[in-house]
């Protein structure tokens, strides 16, 4: 009967201890578990800053990188292991971090440590900077085909394309090459045999068309010109400015310089040859409104965008370069072409559209 007794009291007692130690284990690594939780936030607060401080420094993607190296580090994560890529014409910044922390408890129950993970995605400006804007060249007409006919020229578009409805090239021998993606809502016709395309995407989704006028048109009445009449510009024109013309524009001006957005309300027509002249962080909007973009020359060089939401860009004769967009509702192209988008041909619209913004 003692005997009894007392092996069920060790029996118990050995129960007990191994019933406090579950516990204390348990509690070790609840604890532990929230001590991590402080450290996720505490991270996640970190790449948060310094994705919001990098943004400033966009579109200059080895700034923004050496600005969230900095921020990291002064919260004290400047040994966290760190991955920074760039998005949307280096308009847009995503940071992950991650950094292994030791357990303090839970190595009772063989628990070591954890790693624990954050990212953030920080953007400058963002309104207009999607969509449209991505594209080198954009067709915004759902009833007709992009057409480019090529009649003896070779036609070049570095960066993507995208039309609302078909695109159709007519080339016969002469070369079609679209460094990024072309795709359309509708089919794709090539009528070349020389044709280099990075990716083909038919039947892709519609995309709207944006419209920044009523930007402009606050800039020009509070830093810039504003015109309530048609104007014409002759000689050499350089833009520091918005320019707001409340009318058509006529181009007599055989070269540009400068940054800052060149709207009217109705056509807009270059006349003569026009070559832009400025150093490569220049950057343009040739902005119509409501009406047409007219190139009536032989040939221009232009470094930013032609824009023309609600109208038709044509582009005749010779051989037309533009060192930035094309986007209008609709666009011909009769003769050779060269279009070479780059995250620096949308420096314009930091003027109206550079507010900094988490977008995840």
């Amino acid at each position: 009967m003692n005997i009894s007794f007392k092996s069920r009291k060790g029996t118990a007692a050995v129960a007990t201890a191994l019933m406090m130690t579950l516990i204390l284990g348990f509690c070790a690594l609840v604890t532990d578990i929230g001590i991590m939780s402080i450290q996720k936030s505490r991270l996640q607060n970190a790449v948060d800053s310094a994705a919001l401080a990098a943004a400033q420094d966009l579109p200059s993607t080895s700034e923004a990188a050496e600005t969230v190296r900095t921020y990291l580090d002064s919260n004290g994560f400047g040994n966290a292991a760190i991955d920074i890529s760039f998005a949307h014409n280096n308009r847009q910044v995503t940071v992950e971090a991650a950094r292994t922390f030791d357990y303090m408890l839970a190595g009772v129950l063989g628990m070591g440590s954890v790693e624990v993970r954050a990212s953030a995605t920080a953007q400058k400006g963002g309104t207009y900077i999607r969509g449209a804007f991505e594209y080198a060249i954009f067709s915004g007409d759902r009833n007709q085909e992009l057409i480019l006919n090529s009649n003896g020229r070779d036609t070049y578009v570095e960066g993507s394309v995208h039309s609302n409805n078909g695109f159709r090239y007519n080339g016969n021998h002469d070369s079609l090459v679209i460094t990024g993606v072309l795709d359309t809502v509708g089919r794709i016709t090539l009528n070349s045999t020389h044709v280099d395309i990075g990716e083909q995407r038919p039947f892709s989704s519609y995309i709207e068309m944006p419209d920044f006028s009523e930007e402009i048109k606050r800039l020009a009445r509070q830093n810039g010109t504003y015109y309530n009449t048609s104007q014409s510009f002759n000689g050499e024109l350089h833009v520091n400015e918005a320019i707001y013309v409340n009318g058509h524009i006529n181009f007599n001006s055989s070269k540009f310089s400068g940054i800052g957005t060149i709207f009217a309300t109705d056509n807009i027509n270059f006349n003569n040859s026009v070559a832009y002249e400025g150093p490569g962080t220049d950057s343009i909007c040739i902005y119509s409104q409501n009406g047409n973009i007219h190139f009536n020359n032989s040939g221009a060089v232009i470094r930013g965008t032609i824009y023309a939401p609600n109208g038709t860009v044509v582009l005749n004769n010779g051989l037309h370069t533009i060192y930035g967009r094309i986007i209008a509702q609709k666009i011909i192209f009769n003769g050779g072409i060269e279009v070479i988008s780059s995250p620096g041909d949308l420096v314009f619209m930091e003027a109206f559209d550079n507010g900094i913004r988490l977008v995840r």
